[in-house]
Order: C-alpha cells, then sequence, then structure tokens
C-alpha cells in the first residue's frame, strides 16, 4: 500500500485550472485536475503514481498549479522505503 500526498489550492475566482506533475526532465507524468473550477479552497490528492497507474520513482517532482493567470509551484521529494 502507498501513501498520498494532499494538495490544497485556492482559486480567487472562477477559472480553468489544472494541476500537473512533472518529473525533473519537464515531462508531463499525471494530471491531476483540468477543466473550470469555481472559486474557493479545494484539495486534491496525488498518490505516487504517473496517468499509467505505475508507480514513480524516487526523485524530485514539481506540482505545477495554474489557475487564470496564476501560476504556483510547488517540490515534492518522494522517498522509497
Amino acid at each position: 500500500p502507498g501513501s498520498s500526498m494532499a494538495v490544497s489550492y485556492t482559486v480567487v475566482e472562477p477559472a480553468r485550472t489544472s494541476i500537473l506533475v512533472f518529473n525533473v526532465r519537464g515531462a508531463v507524468i499525471r494530471h491531476r485536475v483540468d477543466g473550470p473550477v469555481g472559486s474557493g479552497g479545494f484539495v486534491t490528492a496525488w498518490d505516487g503514481k504517473d496517468d499509467m497507474g505505475q508507480t514513480v520513482s524516487t526523485g524530485l517532482y514539481l506540482i505545477v498549479l495554474r489557475s487564470g493567470q496564476t501560476t504556483d509551484i510547488k517540490k515534492l521529494v518522494v522517498v522509497k522505503r
């Protein structure tokens, strides 16, 4: 069983919003949110898997939130036990 990470975000005004997970090579490996979102606070989870359902390797990943004209980037280190 794996663990997941909660990603909290706030949308100030309704806008097309995406949350994407990138590997260090700049490839999108997971789409979490992609579409219109109303204003407010939200939470989505990333289970450490790519879009194909494969568990990602140990390493650095970037979680990129784009909403309207705003972009926010968070770094995440995945460590396997």
